[in-house]
């Protein structure tokens, strides 16, 4: 098999080679999602996108139209390096490894796209939704040989934030988040979230400009389960952990 993380990506190459190829679900390793659970979590995934799209588009509005009381909108785009990518890595590579499975080859680029929109007042208290840093794993299959099946896996963090801007009305603008967020996850082996708290700190630059850039570091503690087969037990990963980004703000 192959997992493979893409923002951030993993892969692992697993022959056919196995032990237990046809392992028997237990009370602690449920069976992997039916087509039918997969495509529910991809709605729910999905109608979560368009809900902040939406809430996005009734926020310009509202902001547009409190602009004279000094109420500003602001769109965070995030490119996140996400240290938690390498736990997740380790911990379903063990999994496969107790169900029989020979790894051949993994891999982690541990880069995930991070999405803020959110609204800042005069005095630089501010609100505002959280999305991601995304991240989607590639599972391959090698034993069937020419006919190797793929599995994809995907952790969606979401949530909300306030936010606190120093020296909002200058250029460089230091500022300090907190909030919460509940991974949304789908696949055969990344199962259920948990809503966890996360922080940041971090300083914007060209703050006054149209478009101005930032930096910032934090950590999210938010989990997920992950269960591969009979053997062993579910384990549980925080995806995200610490992060850093460089952020394009509008």
């Amino acid at each position: 098999m192959n997992p493979r993380w893409n923002d951030p990506r993993e892969q692992f190459n697993l022959p056919g080679n196995l032990k237990n190829p046809s392992p028997a679900p237990s009370a602690h390793n449920p069976p992997p999602p039916t087509k039918k659970t997969k495509m529910k979590n991809l709605r729910l995934a999905v109608s979560t996108l368009i809900a902040v799209v939406g809430l996005n588009s009734q926020t310009i509005s509202r902001a547009q139209e409190s602009s004279s009381a000094g109420m500003k909108f602001h769109l965070d785009l995030g490119l996140t390096y996400v240290n938690g990518a390498y736990d997740v890595n380790k911990q379903l590579k063990a999994g496969f490894i107790d169900n029989g499975y020979t790894i051949q080859d993994d891999y982690v680029v541990p880069i995930g796209l991070s999405l803020n929109p959110r609204l800042e007042f005069a005095n630089g208290l501010g609100a505002g939704l959280a999305l991601g840093p995304t991240s989607v794993v590639a599972v391959k299959n090698n034993s069937a040989g020419f006919n190797a099946s793929r599995d994809i896996n995907y952790i969606i963090p979401v949530g909300g934030f306030v936010q606190y801007n120093l020296f909002s009305d200058k250029n460089v603008s230091p500022y300090i988040r907190a909030g919460i967020k509940y991974p949304i996850t789908g696949g055969s082996y990344i199962r259920s979230g948990t809503i966890g708290g996360f922080g940041v700190v971090g300083v914007e630059f060209f703050k006054q400009k149209r478009v101005g850039f930032g930096l910032e570091a934090g950590y999210d503690s938010s989990r997920t389960t992950i269960s591969v087969g009979s053997l062993g037990v579910p384990r549980k990963v925080t995806p995200t952990g610490f992060n850093a980004s460089l952020v394009i703000f509008f």
